[in-house]
């Protein structure tokens, strides 16, 4: 499983300051989802947008193929990279992620495609109602066709894609 963390975006709301290096504790948030990542992933991506801000030791950061277009943009980067089967998906600005939600996810994934004629690429999960932004399981070898530029292009949300499977939580 290889990890992904959105870190793109202008810093306008932050007054210029990254979101993902706001501090909880003695770490920035970068720092803890990257700690929690490394726990599971193979290989963790950041992907910051156009604008690289810095490299972390074990990651390797990228840049967005489609500027502009907000979560897609960095998650299909990050698909165009991955190698894994599975690709688990966060914003910067959640440091209290944990891999247990992605295991359940991956968990899910599966249950469905065996019980399901319906190919998923991925699951994200629902909390009354809403997709929760940003926190995402991917299947890669299923989201490679060329459909992911598409989205970028539209601006589509990820809750839009019916190839995605929600779970309630």
């Amino acid at each position: 499983m290889d990890g992904l963390i959105l870190a793109g975006g202008r810093s306008t709301r932050m007054g210029g300051k990254h979101k993902g290096d706001l501090r909880y504790e003695d770490q920035t948030f970068l720092e803890r989802i990257i700690g929690e990542f490394a726990s599971c992933a193979e290989r963790i991506w950041i992907s910051y947008g156009t604008e690289m801000r810095r490299d972390y030791p074990g990651c390797v950061s990228i840049c967005d193929e489609y500027p502009g277009c907000g979560p897609m943009g960095g998650i299909h980067a990050g698909l165009k990279r991955c190698r894994s089967d599975y690709m688990m998906v966060a914003a910067c600005d959640m440091p209290f992620v944990k891999m247990e939600l992605y295991h359940l996810l991956e968990n899910e994934l599966e249950k469905a495609q065996q019980e399901s004629e319906a190919v998923y690429v991925g699951a994200v999960p629902v909390a009354d109602g809403p997709v929760l932004p940003a926190l995402d399981e991917i299947r890669p070898s299923r989201a490679a066709d060329g459909r992911q530029g598409r989205l970028c292009k539209r601006r589509a949300a990820l809750q839009e894609t019916p190839s995605i499977r929600r779970l309630s939580l």
